[in-house]
């Protein structure tokens, strides 16, 4: 993989061991160094890999989950075992509300 690549949304979440939801509030916070582009977040591997470093000068060590990231090779092996399609509209609202029954 490539420093220059350019990741959407599930790749960064998968580089940095967390969930989709919380690398895109982290980012539309300003958090995490990102764009929405056409509504949808892109992120450089580069800028993702030096934010891991620290250098955005706040105590930003771990991820804000507090877990770890992923080395490269992780990255790889999950992202070889994603569909290549995502879900369908409805296959993700499925999912969301199986989501919100386990949150109660």
């Amino acid at each position: 993989m490539a420093d220059d690549e350019v990741l959407d949304l599930r790749e960064a979440a998968v580089l940095l061991g967390l969930d989709e939801r919380v690398v895109a509030d982290e980012a539309a916070r300003g958090n995490l160094p990102g764009r929405r582009i056409g509504g949808q977040w892109r992120f450089s591997r580069a800028r993702l890999l030096a934010w891991l470093g620290g250098g955005s000068g706040q105590d930003d060590t771990e991820p804000p989950s507090g877990r770890r990231a992923l080395d490269e090779e992780e990255v790889d092996m999950l992202l070889a075992a994603l569909p290549d399609e995502p879900p369908s509209p409805a296959e993700q609202a499925a999912r969301d509300d199986n989501d919100a029954l386990g949150d109660r």
